[in-house]
């Protein structure tokens, strides 16, 4: 029996071991990459976080991609009203500006372009848990509208890319605009290079440039800037009541900008 023992605490302990190696060598693979060096966000920070990961994941599916580009994270553009809206993942690319919106869901997933709301279904027992969350198509419009009007041009050639998971099945999607792309993480690489095959180049090396340093201040707020966006959409939820509340046993409303 103590031999016993000594082989199972034995594994036990190299077991422990390669999950420390493996980990050790996530991390510094993920501080190897631009993601890491423009956000500075710590690695168990993002592995723990659902939303940053799913950042983090769009932003590896597209790396490989060809062609003269630049990336941008978490960028706070100023509106009109004085308030920010912040867009997860921009990509200035040769064939043109692609802003991505991030959804790291489970689920089936349920929605159509002109909704105000979408629905995300996930198993409940017997009973089907629904929650309601804002329309990530029109959720991008607006960050499109206002990234043109900040760059101030409002004729850039921009494509609208909203990211799931690979967790979720996307259930009778219904879009009108060409444009507006509604899709998994693992299906993503394959859509924006058959997007690039088509527009070919439509920014010259200089303007994605000025674009970039443009952009760039914008994913580097301070702290401060940060909490009075997460404010101000806290804000906005309370308004909206019955947004924001379990409005039935099992279904849930949510908000996000």
């Amino acid at each position: 029996m103590k031999e016993i023992a000594i082989i199972f605490i034995t594994i036990i302990v190299v077991l422990f071991a390669a999950a420390g190696c493996i980990n050790l060598y996530k991390k510094k693979k993920y501080e190897k990459t631009l993601y890491f060096v423009q956000t500075g966000n710590p690695f168990n920070k993002v592995m723990q976080d659902i939303g940053l990961i799913g950042e983090y994941f769009t932003y590896q599916c597209i790396a490989p991609l060809n062609g003269y580009k630049k990336f941008i994270f978490n960028c706070y553009l100023p509106k009109a009203d004085g308030e920010t809206t912040e867009v997860d993942v921009i990509l200035l690319h040769e064939s043109g500006i692609y802003v991505f919106e991030s959804k790291n869901y489970s689920g089936w997933i349920f929605g159509s372009e002109d909704q105000y709301q979408w629905t995300q279904t996930l198993p409940n027992g017997k009973r089907a848990r629904k929650i309601k969350f804002y329309n990530p198509v029109k959720q991008n419009k607006a960050h499109i509208e206002w990234l043109l009007k900040f760059l101030g041009d409002e004729t850039l050639p921009v494509h609208s890319y909203i990211v799931f998971s690979e967790r979720c099945e996307l259930k009778n999607i219904q879009l009108n605009d060409v444009k507006q792309h509604v899709l998994k993480r693992n299906e993503l690489f394959a859509a924006v290079q058959h997007n690039v095959s088509i527009y070919e180049q439509k920014l010259a090396g200089w303007r994605i440039e000025k674009f970039y340093n443009q952009l760039y201040p914008l994913a580097h707020v301070s702290e401060a800037e940060k909490q009075k966006h997460i404010d101000q959409i806290q804000k906005k939820q309370e308004l909206k009541k019955p947004v924001g509340q379990i409005v039935s046993s099992n279904v849930i409303s949510i908000d996000k900008y």
